[in-house]
């Protein structure tokens, strides 16, 4: 009796081992529930540093764009996305003005990585490529930022139990600054600031799934 016991043990550890190795192999995709979106920010905080000192430029801005797909390949630096629309309210910004680039977009978004143990996310990152913009602060410090390939734009979305993002917000990130003396002896960062994230045109929030 004590032999079958053991060998029946085994056989359900061995199922609990493959049904978890299928599930994680399996779990090569995220889906979409939509393949427009749109983040909002209040306030989108920049703060650049030169030896002038500490600019903070706080700006309501929206993003606008559009997915490829509705099923994403976990890929590093795979182009999954752009934004094709931004726009700064520069009236209601405070310590200063915040001004995109319009003739950059639209803006290149690629997946970077995700947070937490499969199959529960809790975050995707993605990069933003070409986000270019003017800081201009109350002092008279006129830049100009842009993300790059070496200096990309790290985007945090951040999931809640059930799939929906709760918000977009600026990850690590540190962009050179441009512009003439003295941004050339500084950089400038954008500061984690949370958003909402909605479909473009409606607010139904966003969805991601691990498929």
């Amino acid at each position: 009796m004590s032999r079958l016991i053991r060998l029946m043990a085994a056989c359900v550890c061995a199922a609990a081992v493959l049904i978890t190795a299928t599930a994680t192999t399996t779990a090569g995709k995220l889906s979409l529930n939509t393949r427009t979106f749109r983040a909002t920010w209040t306030n989108l905080e920049w703060v650049a540093k030169s030896f002038l000192g500490t600019e903070t430029v706080r700006c309501p801005v929206t993003m606008e764009g559009s997915f490829h797909s509705a099923t994403i390949q976990k890929t590093r630096s795979a182009l999954i996305g752009h934004v094709t629309k931004a726009t700064s309210f520069s009236a209601r910004c405070t310590g200063g003005t915040f001004s995109v680039l319009q003739e950059t977009l639209p803006w290149h978004v690629t997946y970077e990585s995700f947070a937490g143990n499969l199959p529960n996310i809790s975050a995707v990152f993605l990069l933003l490529i070409g986000m270019s913009f003017r800081i201009t602060s109350n002092s008279g410090l006129r830049c100009l930022a842009r993300s790059e390939p070496n200096h990309n734009l790290t985007l945090r979305a951040t999931l809640d139990g059930t799939g929906v993002i709760t918000s977009l917000e600026p990850a690590a990130n540190e962009l050179p600054l441009t512009g003439g003396f003295p941004c050339e002896l500084g950089n400038g960062s954008l500061l984690p600031s949370r958003s909402t994230v909605a479909v473009l045109n409606s607010s139904t929030r966003l969805i991601v799934r691990l498929i």
